[in-house]
């Protein structure tokens, strides 16, 4: 970590408050940790547009205290909040190495794919990777892409699998060393003209909430090659449907998303 790298909170994760006490919840690990209420606000200014430097500052200004002396805390408090994957550093940089990386192992393993979600929308609305986005998104047809396939394919790379299909969901994890940022290859399946694909998350009460995401399978069924970040790959070709149908008609308003799983705006991907 360098006081030039920007901090981001993670878009499953968010703040609680019961009475006095603060409490910052993962709903990816269901990890739940109790934080001071400058722990709160350190996690407020993780917002993937300021750098440690300018949290540091800010701080120094706000409660009249010598840099030197509060860095240290700082640097702690923000390592923890990265321990339990609540933020990540600098992502965009991450994500556009294990971006190529990805992309390079399904090509080369002759897996058909094609970009979804997060990194489309960034790609599409900011020539860029979302800051606070924690997840580089792909697609695939369950009937054209055995799990086998894919697992071996990253496995024999280095990487780290989570599957997920067992548990009735219709994705694969994919972790790196120790990024705070995953790797998920969504299998749809058809279902009359839709492209559905599964999924479930815990609520802060630990209760299982299982989702359906829809979309017309139109959209995955005619696609486009275009350059993103250096790659060739397959997008959506009516790009603008897919994203309204994920994020709504104001997807090109940038939004940070407390928790996805409550602000999504179809059941049919992440928003």
């Amino acid at each position: 970590m360098k006081l030039s790298d920007f901090s981001a909170k993670l878009p499953y994760c968010y703040l609680e408050q019961n009475k006095e006490q603060f409490w910052l919840y993962n709903c990816n690990s269901g990890k739940k940790k109790k934080i001071s209420q400058t722990g709160v606000i350190i996690w407020e200014l993780c917002d993937g547009k300021r750098s440690i430097a300018d949290i540091i500052d800010i701080l120094e200004n706000a409660f009249y205290e010598d840099k030197n002396s509060i860095m240290p805390d700082i640097i702690i408090t923000l390592n923890y909040f990265s321990s339990y994957s609540f933020i990540c550093f600098d992502p965009k940089e991450i994500k556009k190495k294990l971006f190529i990386k990805a992309v390079l192992i399904l090509k080369s393993n002759n897996i058909p794919f094609f970009v979804t979600a997060g990194i489309l929308l960034g790609w599409r609305r900011d020539n860029s990777f979302i800051p606070w986005d924690a997840d580089i998104d792909f697609g695939v047809w369950k009937h054209k892409v055995e799990e086998k396939t894919v697992i071996d394919a990253f496995e024999k790379e280095g990487f780290t699998i989570d599957n997920l299909l067992p548990f009735g969901m219709d994705a694969i994890q994919i972790f790196y060393k120790n990024y705070n940022i995953t790797i998920d290859i969504g299998f749809y399946s058809k279902q009359g003209k839709n492209a559905v694909y599964k999924s479930n998350y815990q609520d802060s009460k630990n209760r299982k909430i299982d989702l359906k995401y829809i979309v017309p399978a139109a959209i995955f069924e005619n696609l486009k090659t275009v350059n993103m970040f250096g790659e060739q790959v397959s997008i959506p070709k009516n790009t603008e449907a897919y994203l309204e149908a994920c994020y709504g008609a104001h997807w090109r308003t940038p939004k940070i998303y407390q928790n996805w799983h409550q602000d999504a705006t179809y059941k049919g991907g992440e928003p």
